[in-house]
């Protein structure tokens, strides 16, 4: 009887356990030094100042980082850190690894970062992801991790998307920069994306006044200007869109305003649509201004023609193939991308996340167990190309 009792409580024991451990959280699985060292160098980076002329701050840590390896970076005039890593019996074009040093939504104290057992939060969080990732390859390359057959050039631009064509011209002309087997862009977010590059050029359209009236003219130009733009449709596929980047009018001390800005992006996935779109917008821009009796400037910021498909296909095969052997969720869109600035030249080139999450408007939220899923696929994948 004894017995039989004592069995039946060990029983409701061990019952009770199960559920118990059921319903407490799984630990988060350890990442390793790497993905923890890469992830320290994001919050480090989002907190500091972004964007200033040249990204200084930002460029004076990733230098200091690339100086300790004992590499020795180059400074181009526009702010661009260009550092090539040397393979032994390397031929003479090497992969380009790219990423923009700089983030458009560092504030002083949502940039400061909060983390838990699952996430890392932080304004821009994303965007610092990118440079801490070359970081971790410059890294891995000095302590002897990376093992390859060719030279990498690592690229920390300062908005390569503004004014594209000025940030790459030594690297696609230059011979001994040239990255003619692959280029290769790193982001934050999302790991899985596959963005297909198309077409984009920024526009930003002044309008300005020297004597500025009660009824804000300037102001009323702006936004019939924007929402005239934003109403056509370029065509029936929907290949060409526009969006407005930005839209501001100045004023000081309770007075109307004298000048404001319009800054747009098209993107488009045929050339000649994206010319005929700039065109019109231009013209658009400067006949509602002139009705509204106003000066009218406008200043091509950025232009890049649309990429070649066929040229990244490999590149895109490849990551593909990696993506579905690692178990990582897949999928493909398109969008402005500076690596069809290369593609297009006939250089193999895609843009690739390393992390999941997402981007809010005050601030980014990173799963951290996926930085060292995304520092394994980059791995993998730059050791399959170089």
């Amino acid at each position: 009887m004894f017995s039989r009792i004592r069995n039946l409580m060990l029983r409701g024991l061990h019952s009770l356990a199960g559920k118990t451990e059921r319903l407490l959280p799984r630990p988060r699985r350890p990442a390793s030094p790497l993905a923890d060292r890469l992830l320290a160098d994001a919050l480090r980076l989002a907190e500091l100042p972004s964007p200033v002329p040249g990204e200084e701050p930002r460029s004076l840590f990733v230098l200091d980082r690339l100086k300790r390896c004992g590499f020795v970076p180059a400074v181009t005039k526009s702010g661009n850190i260009i550092v090539r890593l040397h393979a032994e019996g390397a031929p003479e074009e090497p992969i380009l690894l790219f990423t923009d040093l700089g983030s458009m939504r560092w504030h002083p104290t949502e940039s400061l970062a909060r983390l838990d057992a699952e996430t890392a939060a932080g304004a821009g969080l994303g965007d610092s992801l990118g440079p801490a990732a070359l970081l971790s390859v410059a890294e891995n390359f000095y302590s002897g991790e990376f093992r390859k057959k060719r030279d990498l050039v690592l690229l920390f631009a300062v908005r390569m998307l503004d004014d594209p064509e000025n940030n790459f011209p030594a690297l696609i002309a230059g011979p001994a920069r040239r990255p003619a087997a692959a280029a290769v862009g790193v982001r934050g977010l999302s790991l899985g994306t596959l963005v297909y590059p198309t077409g984009f050029c920024r526009l930003r359209i002044r309008v300005s006044t020297d004597q500025p009236e009660p009824d804000n003219e300037v102001t009323r130009t702006l936004i019939n200007t924007a929402r005239t733009i934003l109403d056509i449709r370029w065509d029936g596929e929907g290949k060409t869109r526009v969006f407005v980047r930005r839209i501001e009018a100045a004023s000081a001390w309770g007075r109307t305003p004298a000048g404001g800005i319009l800054e747009l992006e098209i993107e488009s996935g045929e050339g000649n649509l994206l010319e005929l779109a700039k065109n019109a917008i231009t013209a658009t821009a400067e006949k509602i201004g002139e009705e509204a009796r106003l000066r009218v400037e406008t200043a091509l910021l950025s232009f890049v023609p649309p990429g070649d498909r066929e040229t990244g296909k490999p590149l895109f095969d490849l990551a593909l193939k990696i993506l579905k052997e690692q178990r990582i969720k897949i999928r493909e869109e398109t969008g402005a991308d500076p690596a069809s600035l290369f593609s297009s030249r006939g250089i193999p080139a895609l843009s690739l996340g390393i992390a999941l999450g997402h981007e809010g408007a005050e601030r980014d939220v990173i799963q951290i167990a996926s930085v060292e899923t995304g520092r394994r696929f980059l791995e993998r994948f730059i050791g399959e190309i170089a």
